[in-house]
């Protein structure tokens, strides 16, 4: 039973996975990569697909933590 649908995109082209990504929440990640549907290819408005989100804001939380 699917309650909401998975790959749903907000104005900025982004889904569940991506916002996942981007907060560096690992848990949600785990619960959508088990849902078969789930489109882990997408990208968002700046062309960013998951990889690159998580790249990204891990590198920023490391610099944050190195400048404090």
């Amino acid at each position: 039973m699917n309650v909401f649908d998975i790959n749903a995109r907000n104005s900025l082209n982004e889904t569940p996975l991506l916002l996942s990504c981007e907060f560096l929440n690992s848990e949600i990640v785990r619960i959508l990569f088990k849902n078969e549907s789930l489109d882990f290819h997408c990208k968002n408005n700046k062309n960013e697909d998951a990889l690159a989100i998580v790249q990204f804001f891990n590198k920023e939380i490391n610099k944050d933590e190195l400048d404090n």
